[in-house]
């Protein structure tokens, strides 16, 4: 049985500290003193950065989030860790480029960061990624339906909570979470049903064929349940309450990268069950945004008698 040593401990909270350098936030800052966090989508990566400061604004956050992922595997592999902590380092400089402590854990999505990674630790790997992403990726535009209505939600729900209106503001959300989870539905489907068609368009290597399905197979259990975190979220903003999903969001990250760790270092480890554990994370995610928004909304909608004091024209339909 292999034992964590005080090193590897170490160099794992360093990659970590690493990621939670985000470029992009700290450029914006730097460039405009505007926060981007508060700008655009939000996001701190580079596609967001991009709208701010434009190409050379994009550039410079690819390559900064890219060179910060190479960095962290090349320290650990420089410092000769063992084959799980070097995972372990990877994932630590990805957790904190998207949680970082000192924006209050809202950072970006990771993606730049975890190519870097990749590409020092095998450069092969990428390649299969972006075979696997294309398909995936043209799939995923449903996502960005349903996570425009998920952002609708919020100001809807929030303008009839400010209104006083409770049956308005429990309509908008079972109405958005119904929606959100039927589109979701038919994209899981699909990626369930026809991941090989979708693979074979950019790849005819039977094992990239084989492995993009699996892969496709597992991870399309994931969009319903992402659909109501995105839709829960949203509705929780809303209300005017985000440390809700902010818990939820810490926990499904505790509960992903401690058993990913612990599994890693088993004899029979495989990719898929890291697959397995994101959507069992995700749906426990779901689960737990459902309940408190169910508690938050019997909670907080208590406007019996205060109806009428408020016009018509002054909540949203």
């Amino acid at each position: 049985m292999n034992v964590t040593t005080g090193k590897e401990v170490t160099i794992v909270f360093a990659c970590y500290f690493l990621g939670c350098f985000t470029a992009g936030y700290y450029w914006v800052r730097w460039r405009t003193g505007q926060d981007i966090r508060h700008e655009g989508s939000g996001n701190v990566g580079a596609r967001n950065v991009g709208r701010i400061l434009g190409v050379s604004g994009f550039m410079t956050t690819l390559l900064l989030d890219l060179g910060k992922g190479a960095l962290a595997v090349g320290m650990a592999l420089h410092f000769r860790l063992s084959p799980e902590m070097v995972i372990a380092a990877m994932l630590a400089v990805v957790v904190g480029h998207n949680w970082p402590m000192q924006l209050r854990f809202h950072g970006g999505k990771g993606i730049a960061t975890s190519v870097g990674a990749l590409l020092a630790y095998d450069s092969f790997l990428p390649a299969i990624l972006v075979v696997l992403f294309v398909p995936f990726f043209v799939l995923l535009r449903n996502f960005t339906l349903s996570g425009l209505l998920a952002f609708a939600v919020s100001p809807l729900v929030g303008q009839n909570f400010g209104g006083r209106r409770a049956d308005r503001v429990r309509h908008s959300v079972y109405s958005a979470l119904g929606i959100a989870s039927s589109m979701m539905l038919v994209l899981t489907l699909m990626a369930f049903l026809l991941p090989g068609t979708l693979i074979r368009i950019f790849s005819r290597d039977p094992r990239v064929i084989a492995f993009g399905s699996d892969y496709l197979r597992i991870v399309s259990f994931n969009f319903v349940a992402a659909g109501i975190v995105f839709t829960t979220s949203s509705a929780f903003q809303g209300i005017g309450n985000t440390w809700p999903p902010l818990l939820s969001s810490m926990t499904r990250l505790f509960l992903f990268v401690l058993p990913a760790a612990l599994i890693a270092r088993t004899p029979r480890f495989e990719i898929k069950h890291v697959w397995y554990l994101s959507v069992a994370s995700i749906v426990l995610q779901a689960c737990i945004n459902l309940f408190l928004l169910r508690n938050e909304l019997r909670k907080k909608l208590t406007f019996e008698g205060l109806d009428d004091l408020v016009p018509g024209d002054a909540t949203a339909a």
